[in-house]
Order: C-alpha cells, then sequence, then structure tokens
C-alpha cells in the first residue's frame, strides 16, 4: 500500500463522491487518556484490535481478489506465520503423498501471473486459501506532526472503486482511494494513497462507498498531535491451493497446486473501509 503526499496552493479539493457519509474517528476519552483526548503508540493496537475483531485463522473456499494480494511475502514471513508443513496437513491429511511440491518463494512476477492464471480458471477446479492475521496495523495515511496547543481541523475522504462481487468461486473485493488533508494551512497540504482488500465469505455488511467529511483535533499543550488513517482489515499470511481435478503424476484426483499469498481481507465489523486515528504523544520536559 503505497502513499503519495501532494502538494496544492490553495484549499484542498476532495475528489468528488457519490455518497457523503462520515467515516470512522476513534478518539481517546478525556477521563482516561494521558493526552488529551489523543492515542499514544501504545495504545493504538489495542483500541484497533477491538474496533476490527479480526479473525486469528482465515480458510476461505474460493478465489481471493488478485488485486489484494502483496507479492512481496517474504520465505522467512511465511514460514514464521504459515509453514508448508501446516499447508500438507491442511490439504493433504491423511494423503500426503498427494502433495505436490512447488517452488513457492519464486520471483514476485512468477507469483503475480500465477494468482491471475487461477483466478482466470477458478470456475473449472477448486481454490481455497488458508491464512493466519499477521496482527499488524499499518497507516494507509498520516499528516505532519503539530504541536500544542494547537488545534487543527482535517479534510478526510474515501472512495470505493473496482468493486467486484462475490462468487460461488471468487470472494468480493474492491479498491480503496483514501484522501487526507489541512486546508486552513493555506498550502493545503494532502495525502493520497489507496490499497486492495478481499471480503470474508461470512461479511454480511456492505460497505461504505464512500465519504467526506471534517474532522477537528485539539492538541494540548507539552505534546505532539497528528491523524492517521488505517484500512479496516489485515493481512493473512498463507497459501493460495488450486486443484483442477487433471491427473498429475498418476493421482486420479488431479493434485494441488499451492503458492505463497498475503492477502488483505476487510473487517466484517465496520461498513467504512478506513479508521482515522488522532494521534499524539507527549513532549520531552526540558
Amino acid at each position: 500500500m503505497g502513499v503519495r503526499k501532494v502538494m496544492r496552493r490553495g484549499v484542498l479539493v476532495a475528489t468528488s463522491v457519490s455518497v457523503v457519509t462520515a467515516s470512522l474517528l476513534l478518539t481517546a476519552n478525556p477521563a482516561s487518556a494521558k493526552i488529551g483526548n489523543l492515542y499514544e503508540d501504545d495504545e493504538v493496537p489495542i483500541v484497533l484490535g477491538a474496533a476490527m475483531d479480526l479473525p486469528a485463522e482465515l480458510r476461505e473456499e474460493k478465489m481471493v481478489n488478485v488485486q489484494s494480494i502483496d507479492f512481496s511475502l517474504t520465505k522467512e514471513e511465511l514460514e514464521s506465520l504459515y509453514p508448508a508443513e501446516e499447508l500438507k496437513k491442511q490439504i493433504y491429511a491423511p494423503n500426503a503423498e498427494k502433495y505436490r511440491d512447488q517452488h513457492f518463494m519464486n520471483s514476485e512476477d512468477t507469483r503475480r501471473h500465477n494468482a491471475g492464471a487461477i483466478s482466470n480458471t477458478a470456475d473449472r477446479g477448486e481454490v481455497k486459501f488458508f491464512g493466519v492475521w499477521d496482527k499488524k496495523f499499518k497507516p494507509i495515511a498520516a499528516s505532519d506532526g503539530y504541536t500544542g496547543e494547537a488545534e487543527r481541523t482535517y479534510s478526510t475522504g474515501h472512495q470505493v472503486t473496482d468493486t467486484t462481487t462475490s462468487s460461488t468461486t471468487h470472494t468480493a473485493g474492491a479498491k480503496v482511494s483514501v484522501s487526507l488533508g489541512i486546508p486552513d494551512l493555506g498550502l493545503g497540504s494532502s495525502v493520497e494513497a489507496s490499497y486492495s482488500f478481499s471480503t470474508m465469505s461470512s461479511d454480511s455488511t456492505a460497505v461504505q462507498t464512500s465519504s467526506q467529511d471534517a474532522k477537528v483535533q485539539k492538541i494540548p499543550e507539552k505534546a505532539s498531535g497528528w491523524m492517521e488513517g488505517y484500512p479496516n482489515g489485515g493481512y493473512y499470511v498463507g497459501w493460495i491451493a488450486y486443484s483442477d481435478g487433471v491427473t498429475y503424476n498418476s493421482d486420479p484426483d488431479g493434485g494441488w497446486q499451492v503458492m505463497p499469498a498475503k492477502v488483505f481481507f476487510k473487517s466484517e465489523k465496520n461498513t467504512s473501509p478506513v479508521t482515522w486515528v488522532q494521534r499524539g504523544r507527549a513532549l520531552p520536559l526540558f
């Protein structure tokens, strides 16, 4: 998920949207927070984890949205979260001899090509995804930090495009474009970013197609504050397994072909694809 910063003179001009609604905003309770109503580093995983409530493991009996796959997955990351031995237990047990050895960690281009080929032919065979959540929350967009005492009004927005619907062979998915700006600063600096997701089969929530609204942040004295936007979901590291039913090595049931995959799945607990978090950090006293 890349972030692109652009500078524009004057007021931020937001992307036109078809539906204008408020996106999800998390602020701390002033009675219990250490810095006004701003969240510090150690609090962010806790509140996001509670808001998204992602399952630790995920198994889908469909092909995922190819655009939601991160093809830069490393062998070390894969083996630490979902090693090949675990995959054998899921697919081949008790017939481990049907395991078809693949060059699991081939190039990113090869994996991208294979994922596209599997997606295009998924209706002719059987596709599964096995994965575990990597338990990481990474912001897709963030403003610069400002020292207090100060008040900032942020312009936030998102728009969902490239939507695909769920079928018997494919999960639903879409692309989300995100914008974050501070129009009242004169220069109207803004951050623009995007990401794509797959939808869990158990997800019955309707995705909020777009939003554009303003969020006010109050930064107390002796602190810095900023705004961060997080995709509502998480990356699941594991395997895509595909069987086309064609005989392989005298196996009448056909062999399973597998490829490593890191797939972003939307949280089924939220309709908005983005959560905005008001961040803060205490400044050292001299």
